[in-house]
């Protein structure tokens, strides 16, 4: 167990360094819990003292457990046309936007998860602008998740992703087999993912983008501190 009043402290303060991911104190068991997974992975044990001794020997996250302690401490939970106000927002406002727009147009869904928020973007234009207009526009999704980026890329999901989505974009949009749903390859190839930690990498450089005109940043904003 925990010895040292001071280690979770100095553990949640290297985490929200290397990953921009917050946890104050009354987020502390939270952390316990993912560290506890990571070390019976790792171990077979679910002592997280012995993970948070090896964070504070190394002053950083070892590189052997940054994606299962990352995978443990990010919620993945989402689904398809999240957040009603901002998508109406997009439909009414920004595709209207898009259609007069004479270069390209481009998006980024920063903290995108299994992939839910940007196949939705890409449904409604699909649905809203013809094929010279979808031509312009680039979306850009990216996580710090590797596990769930893996399954944005399969595009592949269950019945709880759809819980907000009309009927007619499910029935259009996927195909059902055993159970899953699969998304169209025209929907997918709309959509690039990447990994990036934006506490560390975020530069135009390393995104390959010189800038966006359009950001949805509530999956990422809602790990940082003020």
């Amino acid at each position: 167990m925990i010895n040292k009043a001071g280690s979770i402290d100095t553990v949640a303060g290297i985490i929200e360094n290397e990953f921009g991911l917050y946890f104050p104190q009354n987020r502390y068991e939270n952390l316990k819990r993912a560290l506890s997974g990571v070390a019976g992975l790792i171990y077979g044990t679910e002592d997280s003292s012995l993970k948070i001794k090896d964070i504070l020997q190394n002053g950083s996250i070892p590189e052997n457990i940054s994606e299962p302690l990352i995978s443990s401490l990010t919620i993945t939970e989402t689904y398809f046309f999240r957040e009603a106000p901002s998508i109406s927002l997009f439909v009414n406002k920004i595709i209207p936007e898009i259609k007069e727009r004479d270069g390209e147009y481009r998006i980024w869904s920063a903290g995108c998860s299994s992939g839910e928020e940007p196949y939705t973007l890409a449904m409604l234009l699909r649905e809203n602008l013809n094929s010279t207009q979808l031509e312009k526009v680039k979306i850009l999704a990216t996580d710090v998740n590797h596990n769930a980026l893996e399954k944005a890329a399969n595009g592949i999901y269950t019945d709880w992703s759809f819980r907000e989505t009309p009927g007619i974009l499910k029935e259009k949009y996927f195909k059902h087999s055993h159970g899953k749903w699969i998304i169209e390859s025209k929907i997918k190839k709309m959509v690039e993912f990447a990994t990036l930690n934006l506490a560390r990498d975020f530069s135009n450089e390393k995104i390959g983008y010189k800038g966006f005109d359009l950001i949805f940043c509530r999956n990422v904003l809602m790990y940082f501190s003020p």
